[in-house]
């Protein structure tokens, strides 16, 4: 009897201290989050202004260069949610006013170094004189030989519905 009240007790003592172990591996696991959560919480607030948006876009390609496009990691969370706060910004700060197609046409002219005879290939200097003053349309023809002069979507030189 006395032996089995001295395993009782050996049993009771392990069970004591796998309990104290298991509560202790509780708080380490609770600190560690507590430290983790500190770390994305701030990562994952609002972004307030342009030196944000440039750490956050940093911190967002590290953890994609190490998780790649795993969206079974457990940070493929935080990489979307870190996205969606950088994409609300940039929304937000750097809008993007869509150009009437005269004016890109303009501009990839100027990128390209061109004048209006350097386009005589495509349509006539005068139309396209026109067409820059917003006096004259495209034809279907001419928006896909611009498409392919410049290596860009003929849709870019549509004119809008408001047009």
């Amino acid at each position: 009897m006395e032996q089995e009240q001295k395993e009782a007790a050996a049993v009771e003592n392990k069970v004591s201290m796998t309990n104290a172990q298991a509560l202790k591996t509780v708080e380490v696991v609770e600190d560690a989050m507590d430290k983790v959560w500190h770390s994305l919480k701030r990562p994952l607030s609002p972004i307030k202004n342009e030196h944000d948006l440039k750490r956050r876009t940093q911190l967002l390609d590290a953890m994609l260069d190490r998780i790649g496009e795993d969206e079974e990691h457990p940070l493929a969370f935080v990489c979307s949610s870190l996205g969606q706060l950088i994409e609300e910004f940039e929304t937000e700060e750097f809008p993007i006013n869509e150009s009437s197609p005269a004016a890109t046409l303009s501009f990839l002219m100027e990128q390209h170094g061109l004048k209006q005879k350097d386009l005589e290939h495509i349509l006539p200097q005068s139309n396209l004189s026109a067409f820059l003053k917003g006096k004259r349309t495209l034809t279907p023809a001419q928006i896909v030989k611009l498409g392919d002069q410049f290596g860009v979507s003929p849709i870019v030189f549509l004119p809008k519905k408001d047009e």
